[in-house]
């Protein structure tokens, strides 16, 4: 599968240039699957999504057919979306799902830069140096909970994640929450209901955007 034929998927169904029938269902349900899950991210809202994909069954009925038809559309989108600003990274596999992170290098680069989260975040055994080195570190510790390797799941992830520093604390040391949205508050509840309309709003515009008949590649422009 082309990059060209992988960021020309709009929401409305239509086969792509260069792929089959059964290709374009696949590239169609990932890159709207990727809308869904990854909107603030997409308009720069937030740094970084986590999702999962459950790919549509192949016609063929065989499971490693299947299998190579996913790392082909992944592959293809992981070529593709730094073109555009965003990084793609596998996790992991838990059942016939795959748990994925895109990311925004500019803005985990943000994270980086910024002392106070990243002394959190080196405080807590992350690497800091360089927006990549954080996100392998995360996709080290997030990949070893998704294997099962590691029970516990890395709660500072919500740095990345776009959750300030003071909810994700809450979270973790078991803080008496003020409202919830996307994400628990541990702090003003009026000022987290200005950070969740924001998300919301950000969110909203890119998937009516979508809607409206643009190609994953202009929502990318």
């Amino acid at each position: 599968m082309s990059g060209k034929s992988a960021m020309s998927v709009r929401l409305v169904h239509a086969p792509l240039e260069g792929c089959d029938a059964e290709q374009s269902a696949l590239a169609h349900a990932f890159a709207t699957t990727l809308v869904r899950c990854c909107a603030a991210v997409i308009e720069g809202t937030k740094p970084a999504a986590l999702f999962s994909f459950r790919p549509p069954a192949c016609d063929c009925g065989n499971a490693a057919c299947r299998k190579a038809r996913l790392r082909e559309t992944i592959a293809a989108y992981a070529r593709e979306l730094p073109l555009h600003g965003l990084d793609l990274t596998v996790l992991g596999h838990a059942g016939d799902r795959v748990q994925l992170l895109v990311w925004r290098s500019s803005l985990v680069e943000g994270i980086v830069r910024d002392p106070e989260l990243s002394s959190f975040l080196e405080a807590s055994g992350y690497r800091c140096g360089s927006a990549s080195e954080l996100v392998g570190c995360f996709r080290h510790r997030l990949a070893a909970f998704h294997l099962g390797i590691e029970p516990r799941f890395p709660h500072e992830v919500g740095v990345l994640l776009g959750y300030p520093l003071e909810d994700v604390r809450g979270y973790i040391s078991g803080g008496r929450e003020t409202c919830r949205g996307p994400w628990k508050a541990y702090g003003s509840a009026s000022e987290a209901r200005r950070r969740f309309g924001r998300v919301a709003a950000s969110e909203e515009r890119c998937r009516r955007r979508f809607a409206s008949g643009l190609s994953l590649a202009a929502l990318l422009s």
